[in-house]
Order: C-alpha cells, then structure tokens, then sequence
C-alpha cells in the first residue's frame, strides 16, 4: 500500500529472479530498465478524456438522428401525413424495382406482372387525381418534393402512362435541363427537345411512344443557361400542346 516501497520491492525481486535463473542457451533474464520512484501520478487525465468523450458523443447523436429521420421519412404512411398536414392524400407509391441494377422503365413496370403492388397504387392515383381535376376548377397540378432524387420525374412518367391508358391523351415535357431523365424511363434517346424550342416548331419535337394516346418531349442539349433556355422554350411548348 506504500509508493515508496513499490520500485524497491520491483528492483529486488528482479534481482533474486536473475541470480536464482542462470543464463542458458535457451533462457536468459537480464535488466532492461530498474524501477524507479515515479514523479508523477499515473492516473488518467480525467477532463481531456470527459471532453473527448462528450465531443465523440455528440458527433454519434447527430448521425444517429440524421439515420433515424431518414428511416421515418421512409416509413411514414399517409395517415401520419394526413394528420400532420390536414390535407387530402391522393396515393401512397411502394418504391419502384430496379431490373438488372437499373431502374425499370415505365414500359416494363406497367407490362410486367411483377410488380402488382406498385401499379395498383399508380392507378389508384391515376383515379383520384382524373377526380380531382372533374370536381373542382383546377388545370394544373404540380409534381415536386423537398430535395433531389425524390421520385418527381418517375411519378410524372409513370402517371402520363396511366392516365394515357384509359384513353387521355397526354404528352410529357422533360423541362429538367441539368438532369433528364424522362426519356430513359421512357426508353428513348435524348436528342432534340425542349432546348430546341426557342427555334424549331415544337410539334416537330414531340415523339411517339409504345403507348397510343402517349408522347414525349425530350430536354435536348442547352446551349446557354437552363433558365434561359425554359423561359424562352417552354411557353412555346405549353401553347403547341394547349391548342
């Protein structure tokens, strides 16, 4: 229990350890380095492991509570959105497959069997949203979310498919000049579109596809900014296809 006795006690017991164990081939003890009194105390030091560990504590409380609203965004069903935001939910959309590590197209997800769930819910939206344009004064509605990769231009696809599907006839306008998408749902190449509005016919520019009562307007190559490009184009696209 006594610090002074601690080195003296090491140094001695060493030395009765090498005099009982002479040296052979195959043992040898020897010193390295006596003990001796310490200066200093050996115990922790206390606050820098306590900031430490409050700093590595909160750093985990933020990734955990990024991670947990990632999880309740994900799971939060429509009843919860309907009590949060006292508004009308017009469908809730499973997350679309992927084939071969590539999004399935529009095609493929209305034509296959493979996905029931997915395509209900698209016609069931589909359904609500034909009686939320019959019931009140509304020509447009508006696609959007709160961040990038969300789901916007594969719910537009996807909802031009099935409202063409029963006999309306609906034409898509990629206006997403910095990342198109819609002609790859769609199964289709880029090439001229929206950016070549300001300048060629826009009739020209609408292109067919597998669907009869669906067209297309791809985003093209801009030129010039994408803001530019948009304010000069698209009031010509929206008067060609309101006409």
């Amino acid at each position: 229990t006594s610090k002074n006795f601690v080195a003296p006690a090491a140094n001695a017991l060493s030395d009765e350890l090498v005099k009982q164990n002479p040296a052979v081939d195959l043992l040898q003890f020897a010193f390295l380095d006596r003990a001796r009194q310490p200066d200093l105390p050996s115990g922790p030091a206390r606050m820098p492991i306590f900031v430490g560990s409050w700093v590595l504590g909160l750093i985990a409380g933020v990734f955990v509570a990024l991670g947990a609203d990632a999880i309740r965004r994900r799971l939060d069903g429509a009843s919860e959105i309907r009590t949060r935001f006292g508004t009308d939910i017009l469908g809730e959309i499973p997350p679309f497959p992927r084939l071969h590590r590539r999004p399935a197209t529009t095609a493929e997800l209305f034509d296959s069997n493979s996905y029931p769930a997915v395509v209900e819910s698209l016609q069931q939206l589909r359904a609500n949203v034909e009686i939320a344009l019959t019931a009140g004064n509304i020509s447009a509605i508006t696609v959007t979310s709160s961040q990038v990769g969300e789901g916007k231009t594969t719910i537009c696809s996807a909802l031009g498919w099935a409202l063409s599907s029963v006999g309306h006839q609906v034409t898509l306008i990629d206006a997403d000049m910095r990342r198109p998408r819609l002609h790859e749902l769609l199964g289709q190449s880029r090439g001229r579109g929206v950016a070549s509005a300001v300048t060629a016919e826009p009739g020209s520019l609408s292109r067919p596809t597998s669907q009869r009562s669906l067209s297309f307007v791809p985003a093209g190559g801009p030129d010039r900014h994408p803001a530019e490009v948009i304010g000069a184009a698209l009031p010509r696209l929206l008067e060609w296809n309101t006409s």
